[in-house]
């Protein structure tokens, strides 16, 4: 007997069918992984995210939502949330931060962090009252 994990950015690659893959897990999910399509917040791609809900809660799947957003990092002049690393990072060795570099990504700033976790809470929390 095992559980599974199942991450809503990965299914929607993955999955011929969300709904029918997220059904026939039906009682082994574990958890669930929360990001949209485009790696950021919940409600700011284009995962429709009251059918997940709904479809997670025709299963009685009532364990965790993992907010699990890895936000795409853009250096270019055009990036649509300049504001989003940290250009002062503190708490962090140099040694993993350059792990977090040489891997595409960077330190988050808190403000992004917090704003990602607020859409998240405002887009999922009146799904699942």
């Amino acid at each position: 007997e095992c559980g599974v994990c199942l991450d809503a950015y990965h299914i929607h690659m993955e999955e011929f069918n969300v709904y029918d893959a997220i059904r026939q897990v039906g009682k082994r999910l574990y958890d669930f992984h929360v990001a949209d399509n485009n790696r950021f917040a919940a409600g700011l791609g284009q995962i429709d995210w009251p059918k997940i809900v709904g479809t997670l809660k025709e299963i009685g799947y009532d364990g965790a939502l993992t907010n699990e957003f890895v936000a795409p990092v853009d250096r270019t002049p055009a990036a649509p949330y300049p504001e989003m690393v940290e250009r002062n990072p503190v708490d962090i060795s140099p040694e993993q931060l350059k792990f977090i570099q040489d891997h595409g990504s960077s330190v988050l700033t808190e403000k992004f962090y917090t704003d990602q976790m607020r859409i998240t809470a405002e887009t999922l929390l009146p799904l699942i009252k």
